[in-house]
């Protein structure tokens, strides 16, 4: 391993309470060539300029990897993407073994807090370790909320500004803003911008940070990180927006560095630096040693800073996703600052001062320089290849895969096997057509553009049809357009292709509920929820499939399963109150819907069906009681008042039942059954020739149109 400060001599640390404050500010997918002090000429950015006149700007600085999670990996601990081994987005947990910059500033006094935008850093996944505050609305106690899958820069810079402001002394926060992620919908004057707007409207929450910055004090003295994860192709080479490639579009990105009192405010570094050594920088910007026992692999910048000659640092950058998810060959490159060799089944190479968009594959024409590149590049492999349990395995619930597809990631729950070659697997240059249909199609589905979606994936599968992911898509949007018996045909081939697969086989039930087939959901549910018995969602469904065919104990006790593993779910209190109620158990009822109602005080269902087996139970007082808050909640639903009026027809307050009634037809006017049961109280009160009326009404509303 690499000791990044080795060679900077003996450090004179300063007291805790001295040490400057650290902003760590990751704006994510964002392009380096897309900002001003990187050449772009129709993106304005005025607070990162005014920050980057304050600070080191590194011209060729580059991720290790193009997606959100393994890059933010690399940059709290230092370290590279096959030592962490988080490998793709989802893939595992952050192993305990290995430091991060949250801890190694914790244990030197600092208080730390971070402050994230997108489901994708989820806590789960381990960059929380070290933070006093993990500012995470997807996390662990959001996790079944239906919260969405990203937040704007807006609501994240609010928080972490409250959270800075309540603070003194030494403090880090990490401010990730997603912003110029896809899709491309800025708010206010920034909309139909696309990525431009996205990037202009992240500037000014920047503007915002450095407002309270200076109120704070802190303006001078704080050290500031600015810098993306990765890129974004934005078509270039074909791909819709990031994690399939490693050319320089998602590969490099900006970085700029204000260190304490702007020491060094106005260089500009030309030599290529990596993400792997902000980590080793920023310790050294802020006077903190290094741990004893170092696993950092980046090295600290501050001889670059200072004009101090030193060996070439070649960038390692890898991508899997093409691998994980479809099983086409994995991407491996080295960068330095001239050249770019990609390791794949037709090599590439690229002189990137000549060449910068990566058009001209010089490989076969300059096999010299290749061979000397991936040389260096398998000894960076295996160099500081880490150990296939070094990331522990992590849970992704439906929901959180459901967040992850809504982003445009797909999911893998498991760290991942890299056992095997790749020379015979297809090289993803020949699949970006194919890639590129999945990836629309996948956004139409998210974005509710059914037809656009169906078309993409039809053409996927088309092109190649032995894809799993593309015809259980097509699964989801047979079932999203009322096609259950394609979908369930898809989704058979989908399980053909990936015997496997969970979601899949979740799928497929929920395709035979929804063609009314509950016998062949009950069978695949029960052998899920076998397979599985911590998977909640397939307890909950195959009680609904045991409810289709009245059998009431075995779905209560599918209901109750689900319960006991998600206890806060309304929808699985509500259905095991109710296949109570129909086997008699109204007691049990009651306890179910007086928990729903503890979750649920508002909702007029919930109190509805309280009050129902109240009254079955004999506690008219409460079931009244119940029924009146009904209508205090939702005083517009005619339910409310039409169940009211039952409760007193069955007692025979004809005078009641009529007013509630009329109160329900008020509200709803095509109401046929409250008019129906109106003309009945009224015949009861000897009012025959209205009650007539009332019951000719209510059949004209019962008969289907002509």
């Amino acid at each position: 391993m690499i000791t990044a400060l080795a060679g900077w001599g003996v450090l004179g640390v300063l007291a805790a309470q001295e040490r400057p404050p650290l902003v760590l500010v990751t704006i994510d997918t964002l392009r380096a060539d897309h900002l001003p002090m990187w050449g772009a000429e129709d993106v304005s950015t005025p607070h990162l300029q005014a920050l980057a006149e304050r600070s080191v700007i590194f011209e060729q600085a580059v991720t290790s990897v193009p997606l959100t999670l393994p890059a933010h990996a690399s940059l709290l601990t230092g370290t590279y993407p096959q030592f962490h081994q988080l490998r793709t987005n989802s893939s595992g947990r952050l192993s305990q073994d290995i430091p991060t910059l949250a801890e190694m500033l914790k244990s030197r006094g600092y208080k730390t807090g971070a402050f994230v935008a997108s489901a994708v850093l989820d806590r789960r996944y381990g960059l929380d370790r070290g933070f006093d505050h993990y500012g995470d609305q997807f996390g662990l106690e959001a996790r079944y909320a239906g919260k969405t899958a990203e937040r704007t820069a807006e609501a994240v810079m609010n928080e972490a500004l409250k959270w800075m402001g309540s603070h003194s002394g030494p403090i880090f926060v990490w401010i990730h803003l997603y912003d110029p992620h896809a899709p491309y919908q800025a708010p206010g004057r920034h909309g139909g911008r696309g990525y431009k707007g996205e990037i202009e409207y992240v500037d000014t929450q920047i503007g915002r940070l450095r407002s309270f910055l200076k109120g704070k004090g802190w303006d001078k003295r704080a050290m500031v990180a600015v810098l993306s994860d990765h890129g974004e192709d934005l078509g270039q080479h074909g791909e819709p927006t990031h994690g399939f490639f490693v050319y320089d579009t998602v590969m490099r990105i900006p970085l700029l560095m204000k260190f304490p009192g702007d020491e060094h405010a106005g260089k500009r570094v030309s030599r290529q630096v990596r993400i792997i050594d902000v980590l080793p920088t920023l310790l050294r910007g802020l006077d903190v040693p290094l741990p004893r026992q170092s696993v950092i692999q980046g090295s600290g910048l501050l001889p670059l800073v200072l004009g101090k000659e030193r060996g070439e640092m070649p960038a390692y950058g890898e991508s899997l996703y093409a691998r994980v998810h479809f099983g086409w060959s994995r991407l491996f490159a080295l960068r330095t600052g001239q050249w770019k060799y990609i390791q794949a089944p037709r090599p590439e190479l690229y002189d990137l001062e000549e060449d910068p968009g990566e058009t001209r594959n010089l490989f076969e024409s300059r096999q010299g320089m290749a061979n000397r590149l991936g040389q260096t590049l398998r000894e960076l492999r295996v160099r500081y290849q880490g150990s296939r349990d070094q990331a522990e395995p992590v849970d992704i619930d439906p929901q959180q895969r459901q967040r992850l597809e809504s982003l445009g990631y797909l999911s893998t729950s498991a760290p991942v096997d890299l056992s095997g070659q790749d020379e015979d697997l297809p090289d993803p240059k020949d699949k970006i057509e194919v890639y590129a249909s999945i990836y629309r199609g996948m956004q139409g589905f998210v974005e509710d553009r059914l037809k656009a979606s169906l078309n993409h994936l039809l053409k996927a599968a088309q092109t190649d049809p032995s894809m799993p992911t593309v015809h259980d898509y097509l699964g989801r949007v047979y079932s999203r357009l009322n096609r259950p018996r394609e979908a369930i045909e898809s989704y058979k081939k989908a399980l053909k292709l990936s015997p496997g697969d969970l979601q899949v086989a979740t799928n497929l039930a929920f395709a035979y509920l929804q063609a009314d087939q509950p016998e062949e959901a009950v069978e695949g549910l029960e052998m899920l929820t076998q397979v599985n018995r911590s998977d909640w969602q397939s307890w909950h469904f195959l009680g609904v499939a045991r409810t289709r065919l009245e059998r009431w104990p075995a779905a209560a006790e599918a209901f109750a399963k689900a319960l006991e593993l998600k206890p806060g779910s309304k929808d699985v209190l509500f259905n095991l109150a109710t296949s109570y109620g129909q086997q008699g158990e109204h007691e049990k009822a009651i306890q179910a819907f007086q928990r729903l109602v503890q979750l649920a005080p508002q909702d007029p269902q919930a109190l509805g069906g309280l009050a129902t087996h109240y009254e079955a139970a004999g506690k008219e007082k409460e079931a009244y009681e119940a029924y009146r808050k009904a209508i205090q909640v939702a005083p517009d639903d005619a339910a409310g008042y039409f169940n009211l009026g039952n409760f007193f027809a069955r007692r025979g307050g004809w005078e009641d039942a009529e007013k509630f009634y009329r109160d329900a037809i008020e509200r709803q006017p095509d109401f046929a059954q409250a008019y129906m049961t109106l003309s009945v109280v009224l015949h009861r009160q000897g009012k025959v020739r209205e009650a007539a009326e009332w019951e000719q009404k209510a059949r004209r509303l019962m008969s289907p149109p002509r």
